[in-house]
């Protein structure tokens, strides 16, 4: 993907997916560590400890109408050519918590992108769904 806010899109969507009532979406920047980092924290369903330990298979989906699941894969996939790596912690029941770090002044580590517009664009498709976002600089 080209921004990591359609990064951060997918992941929410997964979210809802899972049942999530509550999302919460942290960027931190830190010039002193040179990172970026992107949490994402959900109170969804949860995976099992089999579908958690193939997350970032992009060949791995949970829905039946998809052959493939490309948006952990992906981000994943831009944080570890960043000199970054991807955390996925989940617990059946009690949702899931995503950490993305990629290293700030890589050459290719993608933008940020349209963030506010990734967010109002979840808000207006699930008004249900209470989310919290901080950026911290």
């Amino acid at each position: 993907m080209k921004e990591l806010s359609l990064n951060i899109l997918d992941i929410v969507e997964n979210s809802v997916n899972a049942s999530a009532k509550n999302i919460d979406i942290v960027i931190e920047e830190s010039a002193r560590e040179d990172t970026l980092v992107i949490k994402i924290n959900d109170d969804g369903r949860g995976m099992e400890e089999s579908v958690l330990k193939s997350v970032r298979d992009p060949f791995m989906t949970t829905k039946s109408s998809k052959k493939v699941g490309l948006g952990v894969s992906l981000l994943n996939a831009s944080a570890q050519m960043c000199d970054g790596r991807l955390d996925v912690a989940s617990l059946p029941g009690k949702g899931t918590n995503i950490c993305a770090v990629f290293k700030n002044s890589h050459l290719d580590r993608p933008p940020l992108g349209d963030i506010s517009g990734t967010l109002v664009a979840v808000m207006a498709m699930h008004p249900d769904i209470n989310i919290s976002y901080r950026h911290k600089i």
